[in-house]
């Protein structure tokens, strides 16, 4: 850059009219600099204060030559704008990473969608499996009841006079507590017609059946069904000797009578006391199953109003079986309790009044208060029940849409930390590539500067020494020619003639400083050993070279040439103010340690003065040590000589 001169070198040249108007000086734009830059695009706005009714040659890169208009005296902005091709914004570096961040929050949230359907799935399954479970119980615990009540018509049907004792081995044989698990009382009620031959054959039965009981009031008028035989597991029985189901009002008889007329068991409707169980109210229901004369002919044929008056003709009696319902349900589904709560009702819909359990089975007021899971609908005996099932936390607990929520959660981390890592990436190659971008610009300025130094080489060599040799011939010309008629000339001639000698050695090593192809087409040991050869030729001092191969082997050429450059200034201050007469260069280590040293056996100097000359030698030889990162170390004493170490890294000895 240079500065400009009353005008600005390739803007000015014309007037401020115009190209080719008169010779006019250009406007003066004072502090203005001139510069080339490579670019792509480069808009140019000078700054510079403007003389009133003036106009200034402006010009563009891309344009050529343009003119602005009159402008008054206002301050112009220079402005230089050099796009960079290889520079990216901060977004070129989160972008990735937002990518592969929601691509993989979204693959997390399809993973974690199926297994939450597969869940969904493998729940409804269980549900549907444990409704199946629940209808099969039921059904279980039906069977076993109705094969009891069916041993008892047997029982019943094939002995017409029956004593206690029978009826007492027969409930032992029945084995209450694994056939009736649930049953509160068992009993037996022959079927009475008019006539008193009938009624006193039931009072000389019920007194066999049941010794030491009062007999019951039967007055002789129409049909009954008296209580003979009573088995209660309770401290107090629903029924007493002698109850009559005839009387016993239309919707217990109800079942009663679809029992005989069927010929099948039977069931009650859900009563709220059908008994007292340790002083407390219990629900429950009666199944009932009719004794007929001729059981296997009568059971065996359908349904049908013919039947149904045979059947009628034709029935002995009834057994029955009072059951606790909600023990009933627990001893059937207290092992699911964990997983399901469960409300049974004794028909078609919910009601409270219809409730067959609140306690055990029974859901809590919380889940209640929540819609039920499922619903069932059993056939029970003639009637419906009504189930409500609600999952409970057991249930929940091993349900797998814990994965799903599993698998979001992993596959957020994940994407989280593969964002952060692409990211890092990206960042991390988003500035190599803009360190390579600078690298590649510092470079091309340094081949730039180098050429520089290399033109200024050339041109100081060619013209300028040159010049100075044959001034140097002239000065010894006219030696000869002053001779003995002028020896006082010539003596001054001979002290100028070396003295330009010494500004020539000088001139000498600022050219070799200036070249930056000493190292090509050889290593350091060579080009060493040419400059230690060079400097014995001129100066008679005798220069030794000793280079170990594993340091100079793997040596980068950067500091091969500050070694060089080191050496030189190195040896140049031993002959000039040293007075040396044997200098010895030493390369010892390795490319990663390796130390350099000059020794010389000169006059020497204090180390803490300065040193002779007070020149920069040792300042220049300092700078090249801290560029190389390397340790600077002088050791010199008058008379004893000098000698100059550089260490690398720094703090190795």
């Amino acid at each position: 850059m240079e500065p400009g001169n009353g005008g600005v070198r390739g803007l000015g040249g014309e007037s401020s009219r115009g190209p080719g108007r008169g010779g006019r000086s250009p406007v003066v734009f004072p502090g203005i600099w001139r510069t080339s830059v490579p670019c792509e695009r480069t808009n140019v706005l000078w700054r510079g204060a403007l003389r009133p009714g003036r106009r200034p040659v402006m010009a563009a890169s891309r344009r050529g030559p343009r003119w602005t208009p009159a402008l008054p005296k206002r301050m112009i902005r220079v402005r230089t704008v050099i796009p960079d091709p290889a520079h990216k914004s901060p977004a070129a570096a989160w972008r990735p990473a937002l990518a592969v961040l929601v691509l993989g929050l979204g693959l997390s949230g399809v993973v974690a969608e199926q297994l939450w359907r597969w869940a969904a799935r493998d729940d409804a399954v269980r549900t549907e499996t444990q409704a199946l479970g629940i209808k099969e119980a039921i059904d279980g615990v039906s069977e076993r009841y109705q094969f009891g009540l069916a041993r008892l018509q047997g029982f019943f049907a094939a002995r017409p006079e029956i004593d206690p004792a029978a009826w007492e081995t027969e409930l032992t044989l029945l084995n209450l507590d694994v056939d009736f698990p649930a049953a509160i009382e068992l009993g037996y009620a022959p079927w009475v017609g008019e006539g008193k031959s009938e009624l006193e054959g039931f009072a000389a039965g019920f007194r066999r059946g049941n010794p030491g009981k009062a007999l019951p009031d039967i007055p002789v008028a129409g049909e009954k069904l008296p209580l003979m035989f009573h088995h209660t597991r309770s401290e107090a029985g629903s029924l007493e000797h002698g109850f009559d189901f005839r009387i016993d009002g239309e919707d217990r008889w109800q079942p009663v009578s679809d029992a005989i007329l069927t010929a099948e068991m039977h069931s009650s409707r859900l009563t709220r006391s059908v008994t007292r169980v340790e002083g407390r109210a219990v629900p429950g229901l009666r199944w009932f199953w009719p004794v007929y004369k001729d059981g296997s002919r009568i059971r065996g044929n359908p349904s049908t109003g013919d039947t149904a008056r045979v059947r009628a003709a034709a029935v002995r009696g009834i057994v029955f079986a009072t059951v606790d319902v909600e023990r009933m349900l627990v001893s059937e589904f207290g092992k699911v309790r964990g997983e399901l709560a469960m409300r049974w009702y004794d028909g078609p819909e919910p009601s409270a009044a219809q409730c067959l359990n609140n306690t055990v089975l029974a859901p809590s007021p919380e889940v209640e208060r929540r819609p039920a899971d499922f619903r069932l609908s059993i056939p029970w005996y003639g009637q419906r029940w009504t189930v409500l099932c609600w999952r409970l936390p057991l249930f929940n607990e091993r349900s797998s849409r814990d994965r799903a929520f599993w698998a979001l959660g992993a596959g957020t981390l994940v994407s989280l930390a593969m964002a952060g890592f692409v990211w890092i990436q990206s960042r991390s190659r988003v500035r190599a590539q803009r360190d390579a971008a600078v690298l590649r610009r510092t470079n091309d300025r340094l081949a730039a500067a180098l050429k520089d130094r290399e033109q200024l080489s050339r041109d100081l060599h060619d013209n300028t020494l040159q010049n100075l040799y044959a001034i140097g011939l002239d000065l010894q010309y006219c030696r000869e020619l002053a001779g003995d008629r002028a020896p006082d000339a010539a003596e001054r001639l001979g002290r100028d003639a070396k003295f330009l000698d010494s500004v020539v050695f000088e001139l000498r090593q600022v050219l070799l400083s200036l070249r930056t192809d000493v190292l090509e087409g050889g290593t350091l040991v060579p080009v060493l050993e040419a400059l230690a050869e060079r400097l014995t030729v001129v100066t008679g001092c005798d220069v030794s070279v000793e280079v170990e191969p594993a340091a100079s082997a793997n040596l980068p050429p950067g500091t091969a040439l500050h070694l060089v450059n080191f050496a030189r200034e190195a040896m140049s201050n031993s002959i000039r103010h040293g007075r040396a007469r044997r200098i010895e260069l030493r390369l010892t280590g390795d490319a990663n340690r390796w130390e350099f040293e000059v020794e010389d056996d000169g006059i020497g100097f204090a180390a803490t003065d300065s040193p002779p000359g007070g020149g920069h030698g040792l300042g220049n030889m300092r700078a090249r040590a801290e560029e190389l990162d390397a340790e600077f170390r002088l050791d010199s004493d008058p008379g004893k000589g000098t000698r100059i170490v550089l260490s690398y890294p720094r703090g190795r000895r």
